[in-house]
């Protein structure tokens, strides 16, 4: 059935939801909300799986006029908001109204967390990981957002715990292993005066997570180019070469990767460039060190 055959039956017109304010409220059994509101909330998911976005958006709205307490309907806005539309602003007042409904849904929990990390907002999402973490303990993927929540708040011993558990969790997630490497590689002195034994471990650390996320994920382009530009930071041209190259061949039009590459072909640096160039301490490439999620 199609967007104007559901409109046709049921009288539909397009329109933005009208929504109470938010108050914290205990959470209610299915059963309490009205069935008017649960069938409406059902067929917005019927056309959302059809992939008829704008009636599915429909059916949640009148689903809130219906019984304007159903947590489920504001969630499904807020997928379809952040999914479809990328309209972030309209997902997260979404999201906080089914969690002030409901507050004990991990997954939207951890994606709130998400979006405050899109506006900044480390601390909303640290505590929104803690909360579903709290929730489902073995959430890796919480562990390992919460991680890059800490990374982007410059406490990357804390990032480095969490992105920890996160591996121990899931073993096979190369994100938390990209992550990792990353926050490794901020720890990883890039000066050739006196090398403190610790801080060089943590460049054999982010070498090592760069290449086993790359292990579990061959085609990811990220992990090359860290590892590569981590290799042209320590002064190991040969490598650093050898990485770009490797992820040339995945994207061989990616304009910042030939760059790279083509400073070092062009001319290898001396020696005492190299020194002059590796000085820069604590540097990181962050046209190449985008957000994970």
């Amino acid at each position: 059935m199609g967007k104007e055959t559901g409109d046709k039956i049921l009288g539909i017109k397009k329109e933005e939801p009208q929504t109470p304010p938010i108050v914290q409220t205990e959470a209610k059994s299915e059963n309490f909300y009205t069935k008017e509101a649960r069938y409406f909330t059902s067929l917005g998911d019927k056309y959302k799986k059809e992939g008829d976005i704008e009636v599915a958006i429909e059916y949640y709205t009148k689903s809130i006029k219906t019984d304007p307490t159903y947590y489920q309907s504001y969630k499904e806005l807020g997928l379809i908001y952040e999914k479809e539309y990328k309209e972030y602003d309209k997902a997260k007042d979404n999201y906080e109204r089914s969690i002030a409904l409901y507050p004990d849904d991990p997954e939207l929990l951890y994606k709130l967390g998400n979006l405050y990390i899109h506006y900044d907002n480390y601390p909303k999402a640290i505590e929104n990981f803690q909360k579903a973490i709290k929730i489902i303990p073995d959430y890796a993927e919480a562990y390992r957002n919460l991680g890059f929540a800490y990374s982007l708040s410059n406490k990357t011993d804390k990032a480095i715990e969490y992105y920890l558990v996160a591996i121990l969790l899931e073993p096979t997630d190369y994100k938390a292993f990209f992550n990792l490497g990353n926050a490794y590689t901020s720890k990883c002195p890039f000066d050739d005066g006196i090398q403190n034994f610790f801080k060089e471990k943590n460049c054999k650390e982010a070498i090592t997570a760069y290449e086993t996320a790359i292990k579990l994920k061959p085609e990811y382009i990220k992990a090359y180019a860290n590892l590569a530009h981590l290799y042209k930071q320590k002064g190991k041209i040969d490598k650093a070469k050898e990485y770009y190259e490797k992820a040339l061949k995945i994207d061989p039009k990616n304009s910042i990767i030939k760059e790279h590459l083509e400073s070092l072909t062009i001319k290898k640096p001396s020696k005492e460039t190299t020194q002059k160039v590796t000085s820069k301490k604590n540097t990181v490439n962050k046209d190449l060190l985008k957000k994970v999620n």
